[in-house]
């Protein structure tokens, strides 16, 4: 399963942290907000996803279900990781677009 987010297609969404790999990439932490359509709460990138999710997720202290999505990049710099999260935010504050489960 995966979900679009932007241009980009993420893996997920996974309700464990432990689906998620010990690999490079950007990072949704989402809220289910409808049948197939989900909240960005949070995008980021880091050098490894897992361990990034779980500061991420831990900080957060909501009793609201939460799910996370990954686009994994190895090979990709945090600089350039850090300019696709930025374009993705971009994209969705300009079109006020939707994160949408792809099948």
């Amino acid at each position: 399963m995966s979900v679009l987010i932007g241009p980009y297609e993420f893996f997920g969404p996974y309700s464990s942290i432990a689906e998620l790999a010990d690999a490079s990439g950007v990072f949704a932490v989402l809220h289910p907000a409808g049948e197939e359509e989900y909240e960005l709460i949070c995008l980021d990138h880091a050098e490894n996803v897992k361990e990034a999710v779980a500061v991420t997720c831990a900080d957060r202290r909501s009793p609201d279900p939460v799910l996370i999505a990954a686009c994994y990049m190895p090979g990709v710099s945090a600089a350039n990781r850090q300019k696709i999260a930025k374009q993705i935010l971009d994209e969705l504050d300009d079109h006020e677009a939707e994160v949408h489960l792809l099948d």
